[in-house]
C-alpha cells in the first residue's frame, strides 16, 4: 500500500474533527475524566518537546489510524505500566503575555493489546489541573 499526501491529509482531517467532538474520556484508572488538548493532537503529527520538528508521514498515518483504539484503551484500562513525575518549564499566556512557569508534571503509559495491535497511551497531567 502506497501512502499518498493526499489520503493522510484526508485522515488527518477526520480524526482532527473527531478529536475536537470528543473533549474527554472517563477512565476507569483515575475514576476521572481525561481531557484531550489541541496540544495532543498536534503531538500525533509533530516531535520533540514543543512540537516543531514534523513526524515522517509513515509515522503520523500509523498514530492517526491507532488514536480510535487509544480511546477505547482509555475506557476500559484498570492498570498502568509507567509512572513518571517530574517539573517541567510550561509556556503559558498571562495578562496577553507568554511566560513560562516551573509546574510540577507526572506522566502515566499505559500499554495494551487490543485488536492484536500492540499500542501505548502516555497521560500528562500538570499540578492542579
Amino acid at each position: 500500500m502506497q501512502l499518498t499526501d493526499g489520503k493522510l491529509e484526508k485522515l488527518k482531517g477526520f480524526i482532527k474533527e473527531k478529536y475536537a467532538k470528543i473533549d474527554s474520556i472517563r477512565c476507569p484508572l483515575f475514576n476521572e475524566k481525561i481531557f484531550f488538548s489541541s496540544e495532543g493532537f498536534k503531538h500525533l503529527i509533530y516531535k520533540g518537546k514543543d512540537n516543531k520538528k514534523k513526524r515522517p508521514k509513515n509515522e503520523q498515518y500509523i498514530r492517526l489510524k491507532l488514536f480510535n483504539l487509544a480511546c477505547k484503551l482509555l475506557q476500559c484500562t484498570r492498570t498502568y505500566q509507567d509512572h513518571f513525575a517530574t517539573r517541567h518549564w510550561i509556556k503559558q499566556n498571562i495578562n496577553k503575555r507568554k511566560d513560562e512557569t516551573l509546574k510540577d508534571v507526572e506522566y502515566w503509559g499505559i500499554l495494551a493489546i487490543i485488536d492484536s495491535r500492540r499500542i501505548k497511551v502516555v497521560i500528562r497531567q500538570y499540578a492542579n489541573g
